[in-house]
């Protein structure tokens, strides 16, 4: 084993050296975290000793604070219900024409396919009506010569068989 390379000569790892900048930030938010958690505990310490021990015009200036904060809480919802089916109806239409389009695309690909497949077929028909009379020509003139042409016993004789 090599010594000048053993895992065993290796400096131990050290922990990181602190970034103060970023303890002053975290220390920052911590603080205002917990101010805003004893300003939530404060109020609702008020809250509950005027439920209790408030007056009746606290008592009912209590009920009417909680009836606004619920009423603007049920707008809010029905605000965001709205913006919801908004945007629901939008995506539906969005979807709507994108299906649309695929469609026609689909349609179009279909009929070009058809017209390409009936240009084969002509085109085939053609072939082979042509390969047809080619062929009967062919024929024509084989019939021709064979009847312009010397017999074969005529050329041979008769006793060539």
């Amino acid at each position: 084993m090599n010594n000048k390379r053993s895992i065993l000569n290796r400096k131990p790892k050290t922990a990181s050296k602190n970034n103060v900048g970023s303890m002053d930030r975290e220390w920052q938010k911590e603080q205002a975290r917990l101010q805003m958690l004893r300003r939530n505990h404060e109020k609702y310490r008020d809250m509950r000793a005027r439920q209790l021990y408030g007056t009746r015009t606290e008592k009912a200036e209590l009920k009417d604070m909680e009836r606004m904060q619920m009423m603007k809480s049920k707008m809010e919802q029905r605000q965001r219900v709205k913006r919801e089916k908004d945007l629901d109806r939008k995506a539906y239409q969005e979807a709507e024409i994108y299906q649309e389009k695929q469609d026609m695309l689909h349609k179009q690909r279909e009929e070009a396919r058809k017209s390409y497949l009936h240009h084969i077929a002509s085109q085939n028909r053609k072939l082979e009506t042509f390969r047809r009379r080619k062929k009967e020509v062919h024929a024509l003139k084989d019939e021709i010569n064979r009847q312009n042409g010397p017999d074969f016993f005529a050329r041979f004789g008769r006793n060539a068989l």
